[in-house]
């Protein structure tokens, strides 16, 4: 009995799909483990030490720490994405100008907080009672909306790491053989990054690159049916092109 290409291919993305959940799985409860060590030696701001490394990382390759290590991020994943209404994220909550100023205003009562209380017995809960604020804002907005929606829109790290990693060497793309089915979209815990990417694709016949926002958590290229999406090396030179070519296209006004 011979066995059809496109059954070959999807026995191919159930089994990639398998593995990067399997791997992830396994790092995000090292990242957990890690951090109740250091919580446990009384290294209070651990998380100091994991934000130094998710930015560090962002610079290569993007928010890989959000999508494989954060223990907040894994949360989402195995415990809110559980009862998440999966709805559509409003306008306000999307908008660059709302995360910038959370992250500014986050930062600063992190900064205060930090080099002016100091004498306090209750010094120690700080960075716990920083991460116990983001922890309830994620699981609301995880709830309500996209299990992830939080990570990807408001959490000051990943707002951070999505400005770092705008030019990292390592993106995730979707090629050419991508077939606007959609089944990626579904995988995805954040919401609106796959489908400007899909639609250029179409659009301009040639392969692209996804929002800095997108946390390489690989759910949609296991669950790509045409194995179109993938995470790797971009050409050099690649956002000069970019860049250039959307200079190059006219706006709506001088086609209006």
């Amino acid at each position: 009995m011979t066995v059809s290409t496109d059954m070959k291919k999807g026995l191919s993305c159930t089994q990639a799909k398998s593995m990067y959940q399997n791997i992830r799985n396994t790092t995000q409860l090292f990242g957990i483990l890690l951090a109740a060590m250091l919580l446990g030696m009384g290294i209070y701001y651990f998380n100091i030490l994991y934000v130094i490394g998710a930015l560090a990382a962002a610079v290569f390759a993007g928010r890989v720490f959000c999508g494989w290590i954060c223990p907040n991020g894994a949360w989402m994943d195995h415990v809110v994405k559980r009862f998440s209404l999966h709805r559509k994220m409003p306008g306000f909550l999307v908008s660059r100008w709302f995360g910038y100023s959370f992250t500014v205003v986050f930062l600063g009562i992190f900064i205060y907080l930090r080099v002016f209380i100091t004498d306090a017995p209750w010094v120690w809960t700080i960075p716990i009672g920083m991460m116990a604020v983001q922890m309830t804002l994620g699981t609301i907005l995880g709830a309500i909306y996209y299990p992830r929606g939080f990570c990807a829109h408001v959490c000051p790290w990943g707002i951070l790491g999505s400005l770092l990693g705008r030019r990292a060497a390592y993106q995730m793309t979707i090629n050419l053989n991508c077939r606007s089915c959609g089944t990626c979209t579904t995988a995805c815990s954040l919401g609106g990054i796959l489908e400007p990417a899909i639609s250029r694709v179409k659009e301009n016949h040639k392969p692209e690159t996804l929002s800095a926002d997108c946390m390489r958590c690989m759910s949609c290229a296991g669950a790509c049916p045409a194995n179109a999406i993938q995470f790797g090396p971009v050409a050099p030179g690649h956002f000069a092109k970019k860049a250039k070519t959307s200079s190059e296209k006219p706006s709506a006004a001088s086609t209006g």
